[in-house]
């Protein structure tokens, strides 16, 4: 009776710890991993890494209750948005990647630079339209 009752709370503590490493450890299809989050003013500053790119994701820093925060290390499935106009009037690219000296926004009323010395990082800012301060809110379709 005893062999039988140690043998069950091993292969459910087993589960359960292979379940929880399983959830932090996963990389989801198309999902970015938070590299670093820095506090600026108004803003946090996010670097998130998908396929070997760092995006920089600027967020408002808003406060909410009972949200989903991202963390760092973690993946996630963010909508971005670049804060530069694709387009613009038609047919102009007004964006970093086609204007050399275009460094930075100004977001909040704080100016947000390009790293141009940072391997790997995309010349451009972002906004993530399911990222609330640091609260991650579900994709509506």
């Amino acid at each position: 009776m005893k062999s039988r009752q140690i043998i069950s709370v091993s292969a459910l503590l087993i589960t359960i710890v292979s379940c929880m490493n399983y959830k932090h450890s996963t990389k989801t299809e198309g999902a970015y991993q938070v590299i670093k989050i820095d506090s600026l003013e108004y803003i946090y500053i996010i670097h998130a890494i998908k396929a070997d790119s760092i995006y920089k994701i600027l967020s408002h820093k808003e406060y909410s209750l009972n949200c989903n925060e991202i963390k760092l290390n973690e993946y996630y499935i963010l909508d971005l948005k670049s804060l530069f106009m694709r387009g613009f009037n038609g047919k102009y690219d007004i964006t970093p990647r086609a204007i050399d000296n275009l460094n930075g926004v100004q977001y909040f009323g704080t100016d947000i630079f390009i790293d141009n010395d940072i391997k790997n990082e995309v010349r451009d800012i972002f906004v993530a339209s399911n990222l609330k301060g640091l609260c991650l809110w579900e994709l509506k379709n």
